[in-house]
């Protein structure tokens, strides 16, 4: 499709964004149950609530500025 100034216009890929949505919704959780399943990555924080609770808030942190630089930047809803 050509617009007035004769630029042609990208149609969307419909196809590309199904298989997007689908790895992300359903084979990359899957990935990483089965990933889960299999290995064994051993611990020594167990037991210390405080030691959890400190990469408990990190996380959240982490989550919580990569949210508003989607927010601000991206000018998207996370």
């Amino acid at each position: 499709m050509l617009l007035k100034n004769g630029v042609e216009k990208k149609r969307d890929n419909l196809w590309g964004k199904f298989l997007y949505g689908i790895f992300f919704l359903c084979l990359y959780p899957l990935f990483l149950v089965l990933f889960t399943l299999r290995v064994e990555i051993p611990l020594s924080i167990q037991g210390q609530p405080f030691a959890g609770g400190v990469f408990f808030l990190a996380g959240m942190l982490i989550m919580a500025q990569g949210m508003w630089a989607l927010l601000k930047r991206g000018k998207v809803c996370p």
